[in-house]
């Protein structure tokens, strides 16, 4: 038995004698050892400049590798982000410089300067700006190169005997609709075989889920602690922002990125079932509020929808699942609660500037079920999970493609500020004034001496002398054009007063080609014009926030350019008070005096300001409502006002899927020392549009006011028929030139600070067109019985009226009023719909007005 057990240990199962054990350990030691030495030796080369074989010594910077990131994406006109790795081989710090270029457009580049430290690798983000002629193809290759300074000039660096390059290729999107994503990590992936089988990711699940829904695609960019877009180019492709993970919100530079990024446009989605309320408070707007009150865990409930054209059965509506599911009870100000459960909602959207952000309280495994199949032989859009009926249209207008904001497309502004100048209106009406008054007290003289033959002849000469005045003058403004730029800024200010995202439209005249720069050390971007066919047109990023645009031949004449940045306030929020005449806004001490104010608080109701006290005081009573042709207030209008009017409509001109601005008060100042600047010595024109939210204070209790209709907003009240589509809530304008009878269910809502409100009278102002039809107007009463206001046949100019019936009073007590308005088939033919003619009707507007006070809402203090 020993000699079977010596035998055993010596040779193995398939008669091959065993390597004797110190052998073996002597093997491994010297296989060890080898690989120390030969890593020793690697990392030498690699820091220290010292290289292993005889091969030659690296030296200065290396260009190693270009790369994506998260958010990745190529599309005509966009902003491209990608990765370089790079090296520093030298002892001493070194500057250097990436050049890339778009599918070999070389008049438009885009640089990142770079400083790397001595023995070093660092991973720099590249802002490449894709140009427009790149629409159309569907890949394009990035063409980057590092230079660095010799010989006080650039040189492409040699990298071993060839240039330091390096070249990518990416597919190119149609629409930036890119989703990203900051949650928990995916829990690891589990065999299939072992059971019990670990839960799906739901959070994430239902975010593809919806994607997938909405037609966009699954592809999502994800960042962890420390990896989160700051710069407002991470942002350019994002669409969509999904936050289910609180620790983020931590960071506050993610939080000033996070609002700067919804208020251009963007849309936000937290889910409250992972972010506590407490979190989510620095990014909502003014008069914007959610506290959680309790959370509850539910197996059965029917979801309520609101604000839809489409209504769906109950069974559509429940939810029924074995596992509880977690719903987190919070009450709201300030938003629109579009679902709900027993009252609670359960999606909200919060505006904030021109995007939104959706709430969501209740768990992510109630919104989805499985796929029955794929919408899709595309892999990007396929998902496990689709969204429940009820929840569909949440998906739809969480990845809904943002409308453009007003003013994208270019305007005249900047443009009508360079050329010869005409004569001013006030040198030409004081001359004429002076003719008159001279030819006036000719005639005098002329009459006292007895003769006034001379006068024939004496009219002649003065007014030749007059107008050769008016040559001289003419001949003195109209002379050789000055160089400089016009700007238009149109700056939104955050709606917590802390920054201001400004978007400027330029105009450059310049006699000669010239070497200049646009420069600016605020985070931002610029780009000239596609129709510069001169020189080389370069946007270089220099650090975190620094940038400039340069161009060795910019072109002689005239030529655009456009750039976008954030410059920082503080407390740049106009306070609100409503008086017995009206409202008084005080213009933010950081603000210069605002000019031909116009105030936006309710969609689609804008009212012309009166300026006050040098302009830091706007005063507005609804007596001049903002339209047409009428944006600026005065009786002689100047040049300057009339191009502001131009732009006043076309800023409120309607955009498709476009948002507008709420409870913002418009107005014109000097262009802001702070921002980009051309560092050739240009002469300045130009001034600009701000937009400053309105933060209304609560008026005493018991003191009389006066609440302007631009301040109570109309909107579109749900019934269970439906939603009216003759309005829109999203632009508060109302469908034109109709043909078919319409019942709309609309409703007044009088803002959140003035609640509970005891009106004293209504003023109520119909404007329809509605020949041949009789239109009636009406309203709900607090016992729920109907109150008719009016009935009119075949109206054509405005209605008014002046109502204090104790009960319609009462019915508006709780800040809204529920509106009916009928327009009925067509009086003047027995058969309307066989009539051969056509017939339109369409509603201009229907405002209300209110005299009161605020009510006490309870007896705790005086004020209440």
């Amino acid at each position: 038995m020993d000699e079977l057990m010596e035998r055993n240990a010596e040779f193995d199962w398939a008669g091959r004698k065993r390597p004797d054990r110190r052998t073996t350990q002597a093997a491994v030691g010297v296989a060890r050892r080898t690989f120390l030495l030969v890593a020793s030796l690697w990392w030498a080369g690699a820091i220290g400049g010292v290289t292993a074989w005889g091969q030659s010594e690296r030296r200065g910077l290396h260009f190693g590798s270009l790369g994506r990131t998260p958010q990745t994406i190529v599309y005509p006109g966009g902003m491209l982000v990608l990765q370089a790795q790079l090296a520093n081989y030298n002892s001493t710090p070194e500057t250097g410089m990436i050049v890339a270029t778009v599918d070999g457009v070389q008049d438009q580049q885009s640089a990142r300067r770079f400083t790397l430290a001595p023995r070093s690798t660092r991973q720099i983000p590249l802002y490449i700006q894709v140009p427009q002629s790149v629409a159309g193809k569907d890949r394009v290759e990035v063409h980057a190169v590092l230079y660095i300074e010799a010989g006080g000039r650039e040189v492409i660096q040699d990298q071993q005997g060839e240039p330091a390059e390096q070249r990518l290729v990416l597919n190119v999107e149609r629409l930036p609709s890119q989703a990203a994503l900051i949650m928990d990590p995916e829990p690891p992936r589990q065999n299939p075989w072992l059971w019990p089988l670990a839960p799906p990711h739901w959070s994430y699940e239902l975010v593809i889920g919806a994607r997938v829904d909405a037609g966009a695609s699954r592809l999502t960019a994800s960042f962890d602690r420390g990896n989160y877009p700051l710069n407002r180019g991470d942002w350019a492709a994002i669409k969509l922002m999904v936050i289910a993970q609180p620790d983020c919100l931590d960071d506050a530079a993610l939080v000033d990125a996070l609002k700067s990024y919804v208020a251009e446009g963007g849309r936000l989605w937290v889910m409250l079932d992972h972010v506590p309320c407490e979190r989510i408070r620095p990014l909502l707007g003014v008069g914007q509020a959610v506290e959680q009150v309790d959370e509850v865990e539910l197996n059965t409930a029917v979801v309520t929808i609101t604000g839809s054209y489409m209504q769906l059965a109950e069974e559509d509506r429940r939810i029924d699942s074995d596992q509880p599911l977690r719903l987190v009870r919070v009450v709201q100000q300030g938003g629109r609660v579009t679902h709900a459960i027993d009252g609670w909602p359960v999606a909200m959207w919060m505006p904030y500037g021109y995007g939104e952000i959706l709430l969501t309280t209740l768990d992510a495994q109630a919104w989805i079920q499985p796929r029955q199949q794929t919408p899709s032989t595309d892999v990007t859009m396929e998902a496990a999970y689709t969204t429940q009926p009820w929840a569909h249209q949440v998906a739809l207008n969480a990845n809904a493609d943002a409308g453009a904001r007003p003013l994208e497309d270019e305007v005249e502004y900047p443009s009508q500020h360079i050329g010869n100048p005409v004569v001013p209106r006030g040198w030409v009406a004081a001359t004429l004034s002076g003719f008159c008054l001279a030819l006036v007290g000719l005639a005098l003289w002329m009459w006292r001496v007895g003769d006034l033959s001379r006068l024939a002849w004496g009219a002649p000469i003065a007014a030749a002398a007059f107008s050769i005045g008016l040559l001289v003058t003419a001949g003195y403004v109209r002379r050789d054009v000055q160089e400089g730029v016009a700007r238009l800024q149109t700056i939104q200010v955050a709606e917590d007063g802390s920054q201001a995202i400004v978007r400027e439209q330029g105009a450059v005249y310049l006699a000669s080609e010239t070497d200049m720069a646009l420069e600016s050390k605020y985070d931002g971007q610029a780009r000239a014009s596609d129709e510069i066919a001169t020189g080389i047109r370069r946007y270089e990023v220099l650090d975190f926030q620094r940038w400039r645009l340069t161009n060795a031949n910019w072109p002689a004449g005239l030529w655009r350019y456009r750039s976008d940045f954030s410059l920082p306030y503080t407390d740049a929020l106009a306070d609100a008070h409503l008086t017995d005449e009206g409202l008084r806004i005080e213009v933010p001490a950081s603000l210069p005096p605002l000019q031909d104010p116009v105030i936006a608080f309710a969609v689609g109701d804008p009212m012309l300001g009166q300026v006050a006290d040098g302009g830091r005081v706007v005063l507005a009573d609804g007596s001049l409502r903002a339209e047409g042709q009428r944006w600026v207030s005065g009786t002689l209008i100047s040049a300057e006002q009339l191009r502001r009017v131009q732009v006043y409509q076309q800023f409120f001109a309607p955009v498709e899927r476009g948002r507008v601005l709420r409870r913002v008060v418009h107005g014109w100042i000097p262009l802001p020392e702070a921002g980009p600047r051309w560092s050739r010595d240009l002469a300045q024109r130009g001034s600009g549009l701000v937009s400053v939210p309105i933060r209304l204070r609560r008026p005493p209790a018991g003191q009389p006011v006066y609440v302007p209709h631009g301040l109570v907003q109309l909107h579109a009240a749900a019934t269970t028929s439906g939603q009216t589509s003759t309005f829109d809530d999203e632009t508060g304008r109302w469908a034109a030139e109709l043909t078919m009878e319409a019942h709309a269910a609309l409703q007044f809502e009088l803002p959140d600070e003035i609640l509970p409100f005891e009106a004293t009278a209504l003023e109520m102002e119909l404007d329809v067109r509605a020949p041949h039809r009789a239109v009636r107007l009406s309203c709900t009463l607090a016992d729920g019985t109907e109150y008719e206001l009016v009935t009119l046949d075949s109206p054509s100019i405005p209605w008014k009226k002046t109502i204090t019936d104790p009960r319609v009073r009462q019915a508006v007590r709780d800040g809204t009023l529920q509106i009916r308005l009928d327009v009925s088939q067509r009086t003047d033919v027995e058969q309307p719909a066989q009539a051969s003619n056509v017939v339109t009707w369409e509603v201009r507007h229907l405002l209300m007005s209110l005299r009161g006070a605020v009510a006490r809402s309870h007896g705790l203090t005086p004020d209440a």
